[in-house]
């Protein structure tokens, strides 16, 4: 122990070829997390220590550590969870809060659009995001489809980073649509550049806008932390019907089938205009397709199930064989849409 500071000296075994490490009273260092069959390991530079934690810790956290205690047993006290992506844990926690769905920001352009706006820079940036976002055509083939993920946003910095082209990607022309609309004066930059100015019905839909732009952050940053790797997508776009504007939330997710064989699940809500919120959920199985929909609206219903014989030759004509299909007025108990999650530490601050 030091006189001036109470220090303890962790001292390793000489074949270890680790220095001796101190650690002294109130001293703050940075830890990476290790689950072992033997327990907790803290890896602190090329120093490892076996620790046990009263706090949930995973595999991979990061953690800041306070030395609290140098006594028997040496105490570290965790003072900040970083988990084991910080980088991500910081965007997932900026996004959630200031994010808004395709649905809250669809009706807003409706209305906006059946008149011209007073800033004619939104009103044209307004007409470019509708003309931008996919057509209901286009998501009705595998292609589409695949082509609709590969733009909606979810991969344009992985785009950018292999330089490819991302002239039609909607984050990034989300991005330079609120960038001019919305422009930061830099440190030390030319702050003589006047900010437009925006009536509050407009300011409420630019609002909106930049909301759907932290949508797809927060996707993409949920999709990296929990199922990157894995072939599990969500979806949450404006979808446009000749003039008529829709919104759409996907997922599609592999399953088992009931013989154990592969199989896709593939759930979507839509906010549709003539017919209001509809959900559908699809099982794909071995050749065999089951379908269940739902409608808040009864005559919605109505329409839907009066459609289903049409829908059974257009899975046969598609090489499917029609399972249970079913149509019900109301709404599913469970939101397949929601992309699934483990908890994760650093998403809500306790101490705020």
């Amino acid at each position: 122990m030091s006189a001036q500071r109470p220090t303890v000296w962790i001292r390793f075994p000489e074949a270890s070829g680790r220095p001796d490490l101190p650690l002294r009273l109130g001293d703050t260092l940075e830890a990476r997390a290790r689950l072992t069959g033997a327990g907790l390991i803290l890896i602190l530079g090329a120093h490892r220590l076996p620790a046990r934690a009263d706090v949930p810790v995973a595999g991979g956290d990061r953690l800041r550590l306070r030395v609290a205690s140098v006594g028997h047993p040496l105490v570290l006290q965790v003072t900040d969870h970083l988990g084991p992506r910080p980088a991500l844990q910081w965007t997932l926690r900026q996004a959630l809060p200031r994010q808004a769905t395709a649905e809250s920001l669809v009706g807003d352009l409706r209305s906006a659009l059946r008149r011209p706006l007073t800033n004619l820079d939104l009103h044209t940036a307004c007409q470019e995001f509708q003309d931008a976002v996919p057509s209901a055509r286009s998501l009705s083939s595998a292609a589409g489809i695949r082509e609709t993920l590969a733009h909606a946003g979810l991969y344009l910095e992985a785009r950018l980073a292999r330089g490819a082209d991302t002239g039609a990607d909607l984050k990034g022309r989300l991005s330079a649509w609120l960038a001019a609309l919305r422009p930061r004066h830099p440190e030390g930059g030319d702050r003589k550049r006047p900010t437009p100015e925006f009536p509050p019905a407009e300011r409420a839909l630019l609002d909106q806008l930049e909301a759907f732009f932290w949508r797809i952050q927060a996707l993409q940053a949920h999709r990296a932390l929990h199922t990157r790797g894995t072939r599990d997508w969500t979806l949450d776009i404006p979808v446009r019907q000749g003039d008529a504007l829709h919104a759409l939330r996907l997922r599609i997710r592999p399953a088992t089938g009931a013989d154990g064989g592969a199989a896709w699940t593939i759930e979507a809500r839509l906010a549709l205009e003539r017919l209001g919120p509809v959900a559908v959920s699809l099982h794909l199985a071995g050749g065999r397709a089951d379908l269940a929909w739902w409608a808040q609206q009864r005559v919605s219903a109505e329409r839907l199930a009066n459609a289903l014989p049409k829908l059974e030759q257009r899975l046969r004509a598609a090489g499917l064989e029609p399972g249970a299909i079913t149509c019900y007025h109301g709404w599913p108990a469970h939101d397949g849409t929601a992309p699934s999650s483990t908890a994760t530490q650093g998403i809500i601050d306790e101490q705020i």
